[in-house]
């Protein structure tokens, strides 16, 4: 398999879930009210690094939403 072709095929797939991701992020953050401002930071990481942007997105809406709460 040439090379090319397989970096094509890695940078067309990271792209796809990373837009995927920004996307649910996007309209997840919409749907509980979260400022865009907020957002912004997870919608940038999850481009670069997906599963990072995506952990930091989860733990904001965790305590944004209070379905976590960190004390009593």
């Amino acid at each position: 398999m040439d090379s090319t072709l397989f970096v094509l095929i890695f940078w067309i797939h990271f792209l796809s879930i990373s837009l995927f991701l920004g996307v649910w992020i996007a309209n997840d953050a919409i749907k509980f009210n979260i400022h865009k401002y907020i957002v912004f930071i997870p919608l940038i990481l999850t481009y670069f690094s997906g599963p990072v942007g995506l952990f930091l997105y989860l733990v904001l809406r965790l305590l944004i939403v209070q379905k976590f709460r960190l004390h009593n």
